[in-house]
Protein backbone atom coordinates (compact mmCIF):
# COMPACT_ATOMS: atom_id res chain seq x y z
CA UNK A 1 0.00 0.00 0.00
CA UNK A 2 1.28 3.48 -0.91
CA UNK A 3 2.10 6.05 1.76
CA UNK A 4 2.90 9.80 1.70
CA UNK A 5 1.16 10.44 -1.62
CA UNK A 6 0.76 14.06 -2.72
CA UNK A 7 -2.94 14.97 -2.62
CA UNK A 8 -2.46 17.75 -5.16
CA UNK A 9 -0.76 15.40 -7.63
CA UNK A 10 -3.34 12.70 -6.95
CA UNK A 11 -6.06 15.18 -7.97
CA UNK A 12 -4.41 15.46 -11.39
CA UNK A 13 -5.21 11.80 -12.06
CA UNK A 14 -8.95 12.41 -12.00
CA UNK A 15 -11.13 12.18 -15.12
CA UNK A 16 -11.06 13.58 -17.80
CA UNK A 17 -7.28 13.49 -17.50
CA UNK A 18 -5.83 10.11 -18.50
CA UNK A 19 -9.19 9.28 -20.07
CA UNK A 20 -7.83 6.08 -21.62
CA UNK A 21 -6.87 4.77 -18.18
CA UNK A 22 -10.26 5.65 -16.71
CA UNK A 23 -11.92 3.89 -19.65
CA UNK A 24 -9.91 0.73 -18.99
CA UNK A 25 -10.98 0.85 -15.34
CA UNK A 26 -14.62 1.40 -16.37
CA UNK A 27 -14.69 -1.69 -18.59
CA UNK A 28 -12.47 -3.76 -16.29
CA UNK A 29 -15.11 -6.42 -15.51
CA UNK A 30 -15.81 -6.88 -19.21
CA UNK A 31 -12.08 -7.22 -19.91
CA UNK A 32 -11.74 -9.86 -17.18
CA UNK A 33 -14.58 -11.92 -18.69
CA UNK A 34 -13.19 -11.56 -22.21
CA UNK A 35 -9.70 -12.63 -21.19
CA UNK A 36 -11.11 -15.55 -19.22
CA UNK A 37 -13.05 -16.73 -22.29
CA UNK A 38 -10.00 -16.47 -24.55
CA UNK A 39 -7.94 -18.50 -22.06
CA UNK A 40 -10.55 -21.27 -22.13
CA UNK A 41 -10.67 -21.58 -25.91
CA UNK A 42 -6.99 -20.89 -26.58
CA UNK A 43 -5.03 -24.02 -27.36
CA UNK A 44 -2.32 -24.55 -24.77
CA UNK A 45 1.16 -24.88 -26.19
CA UNK A 46 4.09 -25.85 -24.01
CA UNK A 47 7.43 -24.53 -25.26
CA UNK A 48 10.73 -25.92 -24.11
CA UNK A 49 13.61 -23.80 -22.84
CA UNK A 50 17.18 -25.12 -22.84
CA UNK A 51 18.91 -22.20 -21.14
CA UNK A 52 19.24 -21.82 -17.39
CA UNK A 53 18.60 -18.61 -15.45
CA UNK A 54 21.50 -16.74 -13.96
CA UNK A 55 22.37 -13.14 -13.19
CA UNK A 56 24.97 -11.15 -15.10
CA UNK A 57 25.94 -8.13 -13.01
CA UNK A 58 28.62 -6.98 -10.59
CA UNK A 59 27.34 -7.77 -7.10
CA UNK A 60 29.97 -5.63 -5.39
CA UNK A 61 29.05 -2.52 -7.38
CA UNK A 62 25.39 -3.03 -6.51
CA UNK A 63 26.34 -3.49 -2.86
CA UNK A 64 28.27 -0.21 -2.83
CA UNK A 65 25.42 1.68 -4.48
CA UNK A 66 22.76 0.25 -2.19
CA UNK A 67 24.87 1.01 0.89
CA UNK A 68 25.69 4.55 -0.25
CA UNK A 69 22.40 5.56 -1.87
CA UNK A 70 19.73 3.14 -0.71
CA UNK A 71 19.21 2.01 -4.31
CA UNK A 72 21.16 0.32 -7.09
CA UNK A 73 20.75 -0.08 -10.85
CA UNK A 74 22.23 -2.65 -13.23
CA UNK A 75 22.15 -2.55 -17.04
CA UNK A 76 22.33 -6.30 -17.64
CA UNK A 77 20.46 -8.48 -15.18
CA UNK A 78 20.06 -11.87 -16.86
CA UNK A 79 22.72 -13.70 -18.87
CA UNK A 80 22.30 -13.20 -22.62
CA UNK A 81 21.14 -16.71 -23.48
CA UNK A 82 18.44 -16.79 -20.81
CA UNK A 83 17.29 -13.27 -21.63
CA UNK A 84 16.78 -14.29 -25.26
CA UNK A 85 14.56 -17.13 -24.08
CA UNK A 86 12.47 -14.68 -22.04
CA UNK A 87 11.98 -12.44 -25.08
CA UNK A 88 10.87 -15.38 -27.25
CA UNK A 89 7.92 -16.21 -25.01
CA UNK A 90 6.41 -13.04 -23.55
CA UNK A 91 3.13 -13.93 -21.76
CA UNK A 92 -0.03 -12.67 -23.42
CA UNK A 93 -2.20 -10.03 -21.76
CA UNK A 94 -4.98 -12.61 -21.34
CA UNK A 95 -3.04 -14.02 -18.37
CA UNK A 96 -3.04 -10.66 -16.58
CA UNK A 97 -5.63 -8.91 -14.42
CA UNK A 98 -6.55 -5.42 -15.70
CA UNK A 99 -5.66 -2.30 -13.74
CA UNK A 100 -7.86 -1.06 -10.90
CA UNK A 101 -6.50 2.37 -9.95
CA UNK A 102 -5.35 5.39 -12.01
CA UNK A 103 -2.44 6.15 -9.67
CA UNK A 104 -1.01 2.63 -9.95
CA UNK A 105 -2.18 1.73 -13.40
CA UNK A 106 -0.79 -1.44 -14.88
CA UNK A 107 -1.98 -5.01 -15.41
CA UNK A 108 -0.67 -7.69 -13.05
CA UNK A 109 -0.29 -11.45 -13.36
CA UNK A 110 1.44 -14.58 -12.12
CA UNK A 111 1.33 -13.56 -8.47
CA UNK A 112 3.34 -15.50 -5.91
CA UNK A 113 2.84 -13.93 -2.49
CA UNK A 114 3.86 -15.66 0.73
CA UNK A 115 2.66 -12.74 2.85
CA UNK A 116 -0.97 -13.01 1.73
CA UNK A 117 -0.76 -16.69 0.76
CA UNK A 118 -1.77 -15.84 -2.82
CA UNK A 119 -0.84 -17.80 -5.93
CA UNK A 120 -2.13 -17.18 -9.46
CA UNK A 121 0.48 -19.17 -11.34
CA UNK A 122 -1.60 -22.00 -12.79
CA UNK A 123 -0.55 -20.95 -16.32
CA UNK A 124 3.14 -20.44 -15.58
CA UNK A 125 3.95 -23.86 -17.06
CA UNK A 126 3.01 -22.43 -20.44
CA UNK A 127 5.93 -20.04 -20.18
CA UNK A 128 8.84 -22.21 -19.13
CA UNK A 129 11.52 -19.47 -19.16
CA UNK A 130 9.39 -17.45 -16.72
CA UNK A 131 8.76 -20.48 -14.54
CA UNK A 132 12.54 -20.94 -14.40
CA UNK A 133 12.97 -17.23 -13.63
CA UNK A 134 10.52 -17.49 -10.72
CA UNK A 135 12.26 -20.58 -9.36
CA UNK A 136 15.62 -18.83 -9.59
CA UNK A 137 14.40 -15.64 -7.91
CA UNK A 138 13.01 -17.74 -5.04
CA UNK A 139 16.13 -19.90 -4.79
CA UNK A 140 18.62 -19.98 -1.94
CA UNK A 141 21.28 -18.79 -4.38
CA UNK A 142 19.38 -15.59 -5.20
CA UNK A 143 18.36 -15.01 -1.59
CA UNK A 144 22.04 -15.34 -0.63
CA UNK A 145 22.92 -12.83 -3.38
CA UNK A 146 20.42 -10.36 -1.91
CA UNK A 147 22.03 -10.82 1.51
CA UNK A 148 25.43 -10.05 -0.03
CA UNK A 149 24.14 -6.92 -1.75
CA UNK A 150 22.46 -5.67 1.43
CA UNK A 151 25.61 -6.56 3.40
CA UNK A 152 23.51 -8.59 5.81
CA UNK A 153 24.51 -11.65 7.82
CA UNK A 154 20.85 -12.66 8.03
CA UNK A 155 18.96 -14.95 5.67
CA UNK A 156 16.46 -13.62 3.13
CA UNK A 157 13.21 -14.91 1.65
CA UNK A 158 11.57 -13.90 -1.61
CA UNK A 159 8.09 -13.14 -0.32
CA UNK A 160 6.46 -11.58 -3.37
CA UNK A 161 6.76 -12.08 -7.13
CA UNK A 162 4.60 -10.55 -9.81
CA UNK A 163 4.67 -9.66 -13.51
CA UNK A 164 3.36 -6.31 -14.74
CA UNK A 165 2.32 -4.90 -18.10
CA UNK A 166 2.13 -1.13 -18.52
CA UNK A 167 1.05 0.96 -21.50
CA UNK A 168 -0.01 4.43 -22.68
CA UNK A 169 -1.09 6.44 -19.64
CA UNK A 170 0.18 3.91 -17.07
CA UNK A 171 1.77 5.51 -14.04
CA UNK A 172 2.82 4.93 -10.45
CA UNK A 173 2.36 8.05 -8.34
CA UNK A 174 5.45 8.78 -6.17
CA UNK A 175 5.07 7.07 -2.81
CA UNK A 176 6.75 5.20 0.00
CA UNK A 177 5.89 1.52 0.42
CA UNK A 178 3.85 0.54 3.45
CA UNK A 179 6.15 -2.44 4.04
CA UNK A 180 9.26 -0.70 5.34
CA UNK A 181 10.81 -3.39 7.53
CA UNK A 182 14.53 -3.00 8.02
CA UNK A 183 16.44 -4.84 5.32
CA UNK A 184 13.47 -5.28 2.96
CA UNK A 185 14.35 -4.63 -0.69
CA UNK A 186 12.27 -4.41 -3.85
CA UNK A 187 13.57 -5.36 -7.31
CA UNK A 188 12.00 -4.13 -10.54
CA UNK A 189 13.41 -6.29 -13.34
CA UNK A 190 12.72 -4.70 -16.71
CA UNK A 191 12.23 -7.40 -19.35
CA UNK A 192 11.07 -5.52 -22.44
CA UNK A 193 10.12 -1.86 -22.78
CA UNK A 194 9.88 0.96 -25.26
CA UNK A 195 12.92 3.20 -25.58
CA UNK A 196 13.31 6.73 -24.30
CA UNK A 197 11.67 8.55 -21.42
CA UNK A 198 8.00 8.28 -20.47
CA UNK A 199 8.30 4.52 -21.00
CA UNK A 200 7.63 3.52 -17.42
CA UNK A 201 11.09 4.58 -16.22
CA UNK A 202 10.53 3.92 -12.54
CA UNK A 203 12.73 6.42 -10.73
CA UNK A 204 13.87 7.35 -7.26
CA UNK A 205 12.63 10.81 -6.19
CA UNK A 206 13.33 13.26 -3.36
CA UNK A 207 9.76 14.52 -3.51
CA UNK A 208 6.30 13.07 -4.13
CA UNK A 209 5.35 15.26 -7.10
CA UNK A 210 7.85 14.25 -9.84
CA UNK A 211 9.83 17.47 -9.35
CA UNK A 212 13.19 16.43 -7.88
CA UNK A 213 14.59 13.20 -9.33
CA UNK A 214 17.43 11.34 -7.65
CA UNK A 215 17.82 8.70 -10.35
CA UNK A 216 15.79 7.78 -13.43
CA UNK A 217 16.91 4.75 -15.47
CA UNK A 218 17.14 5.04 -19.25
CA UNK A 219 17.63 1.42 -20.26
CA UNK A 220 14.51 -0.65 -19.53
CA UNK A 221 15.53 -3.84 -21.31
CA UNK A 222 17.20 -6.59 -19.28
CA UNK A 223 17.98 -4.08 -16.54
CA UNK A 224 17.02 -3.85 -12.87
CA UNK A 225 16.53 -1.23 -10.21
CA UNK A 226 16.44 -2.21 -6.56
CA UNK A 227 15.81 -0.07 -3.51
CA UNK A 228 15.82 -0.33 0.26
CA UNK A 229 12.16 -0.13 1.26
CA UNK A 230 12.98 1.46 4.62
CA UNK A 231 14.69 4.53 3.12
CA UNK A 232 13.14 7.99 3.16
CA UNK A 233 12.75 8.58 -0.57
CA UNK A 234 9.95 8.09 -3.07
CA UNK A 235 9.63 5.93 -6.16
CA UNK A 236 7.28 6.05 -9.15
CA UNK A 237 6.98 7.00 -12.81
CA UNK A 238 4.84 9.61 -14.62
CA UNK A 239 2.19 8.65 -17.19
CA UNK A 240 3.64 6.74 -20.11
CA UNK A 241 3.60 8.22 -23.59
CA UNK A 242 1.45 7.21 -26.55
CA UNK A 243 2.22 3.73 -27.91
CA UNK A 244 4.71 3.06 -25.10
CA UNK A 245 4.85 -0.37 -23.45
CA UNK A 246 6.69 -1.91 -20.49
CA UNK A 247 6.91 -5.44 -19.10
CA UNK A 248 8.54 -6.28 -15.75
CA UNK A 249 9.04 -8.92 -13.11
CA UNK A 250 8.91 -7.47 -9.59
CA UNK A 251 10.46 -9.28 -6.63
CA UNK A 252 10.35 -8.38 -2.96
CA UNK A 253 12.86 -9.78 -0.46
CA UNK A 254 12.61 -9.63 3.32
CA UNK A 255 14.76 -10.89 6.15
CA UNK A 256 13.75 -14.40 7.17
CA UNK A 257 11.97 -14.56 10.51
Amino acid sequence: MAKRVSKSLEAQYKFPRLFQIHLKIKIRNLTVKFRSLIKKIKKKKYVQSKSHPNINFDIESSKKSLTRNGWAFVDNFWTDDFYKDLLKLLPSSIYFDPLKHPTKSYDIGFISDKINNEETNENLNLFLPYKKAYEFLKSKKMCHTIARITNSTKKYNCEHLIMTKAYWGSSVIPHVDSLNDEGAVNLIIFIKSSSGMNSGNLGIWKDNEFKVPIFIPENLNNSMIMYDMSKNFFHGFPPMGFNKKRFTINAKYVIKK
